[in-house]
């Protein structure tokens, strides 16, 4: 499901040249920037995801997930502190469509689809 979610989104920005990237994200409002939410509240919205994703009985998984997860929320927020005017419209798309119906943002696909992102919009 993701997968297909993931290659939706390339298609996305393989299609749009930047200005019609720049009108799809006013298009879907303001946008969302998970990445300047405080440490802890990071910290605890990474550990709520994991431990929805990795049953208790799953310890080193969840601890895994929490590890690659705020690896990955660096990453996104290195990304984000140095969004040009068309790469904010890419943080805004993929920010958007890798945070779940409970506000939790999936930093390990937000980087995926990031560095994807970027690498159809300079071919």
């Amino acid at each position: 499901m993701h997968y297909a979610k993931f290659l939706c989104t390339a298609a996305w920005v393989m299609l749009g040249t930047a200005a019609q990237a720049q009108s799809s994200a006013s298009h879907v409002g303001a946008p969302h920037h998970p990445a300047v939410a405080s440490e802890a509240e990071a910290a605890k919205d990474i550990q709520q995801l994991c431990a929805s994703e990795w049953p208790s009985t799953h310890p080193a998984l969840q601890s895994h997930c929490i590890d690659k997860q705020s690896e990955a929320r660096s990453k996104a927020q290195e990304f984000a502190s140095n969004a040009s005017p068309s790469k904010a419209s890419i943080w805004a798309r993929c920010s958007k469509d890798w945070t779940n119906k409970a506000g939790q943002q999936d930093w390990v696909m937000t980087a995926r689809c990031l560095d994807f992102q970027v690498q159809a919009y300079q071919k």
